[in-house]
């Protein structure tokens, strides 16, 4: 075999572009980890700061890495794999029909800052999560970081309201953020350490169950983290790991009734009522999902714009009593969605969540059938992560700035779990 020149170039050609690939996954796992424990943090210390709150670590790594992968693909000449690193066509079309609302927008402005955040999240936390996982182990590092970032959380909370006194709720501090964060992720870290060998772990997730059930400060986040749970306990039939996740809840329910008088539930109490506490009319929350029906009745094709309910929800109450009680952040997801972007933007997102749902649940039956039982706990871990998004969905957004990052995460590691099983059973 003759070696010329040109071949000699090519192999060194091809091991620059190698070594220049493996620097990139490298770093891409480093911004995960920073991305995904800051999550924990949110705003903190800055809460009040504009610019922090879109510089915060957590986003700060998503967007460094968009700018690093952008860079690269350019000189490398590898801008064809973008299209490796993007998420399902749902998740594009939701961004698109977001991005297009501007067109009926009010406020300009702040479409496009509310649009461009979610592009930012939807489109460059998946690039960078897909980039990051590669093999079964890698996978089960991002299930570890979230761990981590749940604990921090949960144990803040702890500390500042049952320890403080302070009114609270982790880093987060509101009840709806928090409540939301923990809806999603709390359902998918437990049942991934239920699965664990160690009887030690095991234990710990119990305590997880428990610690994030009495710190709760909404009924939305008991649901989720329950709802979420159940789905693991339905979906994986008989066994020791199913009576130790109902026990977590019952013990949960219990500890939640002997503290329920105390002074660190308050908010809990209180967003469980029906009423307003200080007059007969149902609560501002329910009067606001009216509201928002009514305006979605009015608007179906066209919203408010992304980000601009708040134009012309006053106009659709009706004779519906407006008591400027509700909270930040307490916000039905689904009916805001439509409320923005119409009917369509609804759909977008609802193609999103069945488009996933339906993956956890195929990899669910796929590893029952191959008896492959050690893999069993990734995708169940991920449909209680679903299921515990989509709950918390009911009572807040899973859209908000910094609560974001972490349905995207569950939506990458569906991906990812059903791209391993098939690398094994082809």
């Amino acid at each position: 075999m003759t070696i010329t020149y040109s071949t000699i170039r090519d192999r060194c050609d091809s091991e620059k572009s190698y070594l220049a690939d493996d620097r990139l996954t490298k770093l891409a796992r480093v911004l995960t980890a920073v991305a995904l424990v800051g999550s924990a943090f949110h705003f903190w210390p800055f809460e009040d700061n504009h610019l922090w709150q879109l510089l915060c670590p957590s986003n700060l790594a998503v967007l460094v890495w968009v700018v690093i992968y952008i860079t690269y693909s350019v000189i490398s000449r590898k801008g064809q794999q973008f299209k490796a690193h993007l998420p399902h066509i749902s998740v594009i079309a939701f961004v698109v029909v977001n991005n297009l609302s501007l067109a009926f927008s009010p406020d300009p402005v702040r479409t496009v800052i509310f649009v461009s955040k979610l592009s930012l999240m939807f489109l460059g936390t998946y690039n960078l999560l897909i980039y990051a996982v590669g093999d079964w182990g890698q996978l089960k590092r991002i299930y570890q970081l979230a761990v981590i970032a749940v604990l921090i959380s949960v144990s803040y909370s702890l500390i500042t309201r049952f320890g403080l006194g302070w009114d609270v709720f982790g880093f987060h501090r509101n009840p709806f953020k928090y409540g939301t964060y923990l809806g999603m992720l709390v359902p998918m870290v437990s049942v991934f350490i239920f699965f664990s060998k160690n009887s030690a772990n095991k234990i710990w997730a119990v305590v997880l169950v428990i610690a994030s059930t009495i710190t709760a400060g909404t009924v939305g986040t008991i649901l989720a983290i329950f709802t979420g749970i159940a789905a693991a306990v339905i979906t994986m039939g008989k066994g020791f790991v199913r009576l130790i996740m109902i026990t977590s809840l019952v013990m949960a329910l219990i500890l939640l009734a002997l503290l329920w008088e105390s002074p660190a539930l308050a908010a809990l109490r209180n967003d469980c009522r029906l009423r307003e506490q200080k007059s007969a009319d149902i609560r501002q929350r329910y009067i606001e999902w009216q509201a928002e029906l009514n305006l979605l009745e009015d608007r179906p094709i066209t919203g408010t714009g992304a980000g601009c309910i708040n134009e012309y929800r006053s106009e659709y109450y009706y004779r519906l009593p407006k008591l400027n009680t509700l909270k930040p952040f307490d916000q039905n997801g689904y009916l805001a969605i439509a409320a923005e972007s119409g009917i369509l933007g609804l759909v977008c997102f609802s193609w999103v969540i069945l488009y996933y749902f339906n993956c956890a649940w195929q990899q669910i039956v796929q590893i029952k059938k191959t008896g492959n039982q050690d893999k069993l706990m990734y995708p169940i871990a991920n449909m209680a992560g679903m299921v515990g998004a989509c709950t918390a969905h009911l009572f807040s957004s899973v859209q908000y700035n910094g609560i974001l990052l972490g349905f995207i995460v569950i939506l990458v590691l569906i991906d990812k779990t059903g791209e391993n099983l098939s690398e094994e059973h082809p």
